[in-house]
């Protein structure tokens, strides 16, 4: 169902030509019952919509998760950052922590997102991979330096209660082609 919940396309290119193809039949036969299809199609593809609308799934709320943190990392709120990660990642809030505190983020973006679920674990995990577009000045020891980063990025998550939460990431190094698509174990 993720073709519905995650992306109406199919279901607006469908629902588009079978209203086309019921208008033809509709001018060539001149028959009412045709345009009551049609308004019963209009009104299926609204009630598609809505629904898509109100069905958040776990691939969009990660989406979500990583698009907050961008934001939090490019507002440079490390409370922000550190909100989105699991209490019990002590190691990874450490090391965001000390990173934060010698940077000035500027912008920050996600793009090429794949989040591959590992629901049969207890709790689900998840493991997102993205390349992650970051601007601004950075300290590390005496060298200081402004500029952009663009790395692959895999960010891993732990299902607590209703929410994902990060709790470890690792950095791939430079981008090498596009993003897979994301899927289900």
């Amino acid at each position: 169902m993720s073709w519905l919940f995650e992306d109406p396309t199919t279901l607006i290119v469908a629902g588009v030509l079978i209203e086309a193809l019921l208008a033809v039949a509709l001018v060539n036969s001149r028959q009412t019952k045709l345009a009551w299809a049609m308004l019963g199609v209009m009104a299926l593809m609204m009630l598609g919509l809505s629904i898509e609308r109100l069905v958040i799934t776990d691939y969009e709320q990660v989406e979500t998760i990583l698009d907050a943190t961008a934001a939090s990392l490019a507002a440079n709120d490390v409370e922000g950052v550190l909100a989105k990660i699991d209490p019990e990642a002590v190691g990874m809030r450490q090391q965001v922590q000390a990173t934060l505190s010698h940077a000035h983020v500027s912008a920050a973006h996600i793009r090429d997102l794949s989040v591959r679920f590992h629901r049969q674990t207890s709790p689900p995990t998840a493991r997102a991979e993205f390349i992650g577009n970051v601007k601004g000045s950075f300290r590390t020891g005496v060298d200081a330096g402004e500029g952009t980063v663009i790395r692959r990025i895999t960010v891993d998550f732990v299902r607590r209660g209703d929410r994902w939460l990060m709790t470890g990431y690792e950095d791939l190094g430079p981008p090498i082609g596009p993003g897979r698509a994301h899927g289900d174990d």
